[in-house]
């Protein structure tokens, strides 16, 4: 069985469902939860990224994942990549704020080789899955297990491997967090079904 490395990491979500059903203190603290799932559960690896604290609906989370990806499985279709959003509660169970769910063999069939870190852009299902609020970004790159890739230095441009998934005519949060493409997202191609980005 052959086996890779997808390393992912800046991630950040805009415009998310704010989980604090009374805002009174301060904004939510959220965390997330990425995992390779086959659609077995007890064959999910998780893990977890620290709490970003008073985070809001516009949390960041600048911690490094590293997930073995089953090539096989994943250019067969059958692995997907999955974020869980949640917000932490002191004195309950924690809240579910969204999740991400992306097959593996489409971040596999994107532009350029192994080693080269890409970007993406998903929309944020709501946890009853009728439909999408905000977006969640990450850059991610595939590698073998035993080496460690440097990540691009602060001047680098990564290459955008983006497909947004909002509902149609959704643009994303102007307040951004992190790196953000050359260009903008047309609406237009949006609604026209077009995963592009304009330049």
């Amino acid at each position: 069985m052959a086996c890779s490395c997808l390393r992912v990491k800046s991630i950040w979500a805009e415009d998310l469902k704010d989980a604090n059903f009374f805002r009174i203190h301060r904004s939510m603290n959220p965390y997330v939860i990425v995992s390779i799932s086959d659609g077995v559960k007890q064959h999910e690896e998780k893990q977890h990224s620290p709490v970003h604290k008073d985070g809001g609906t516009d949390p960041r989370w600048d911690h490094p994942f590293s997930l073995t990806v089953d090539e096989a499985a994943a250019r067969a279709g059958r692995l997907k990549l999955k974020f869980e959003i949640k917000a932490e509660k002191t004195f309950r169970s924690d809240r579910k704020v969204g999740s991400v769910e992306v097959p593996v063999k489409k971040l596999l069939d994107q532009p350029g080789g192994d080693g080269e870190w890409k970007m993406a852009t998903y929309g944020v299902w709501l946890p009853s899955g009728e439909k999408t609020k905000g977006v969640l970004n990450f850059s991610y790159q595939f590698g073998d297990l035993e080496a460690a890739v440097a990540p691009p230095t602060d001047g680098a441009v990564p290459h955008f491997a983006s497909e947004v998934y909002p509902p149609q005519g959704y643009a994303p949060h102007p307040k951004g967090h992190g790196p953000k493409p050359r260009g903008h997202v047309n609406p237009a191609w949006i609604s026209a079904g077009l995963n592009a980005w304009d330049t």
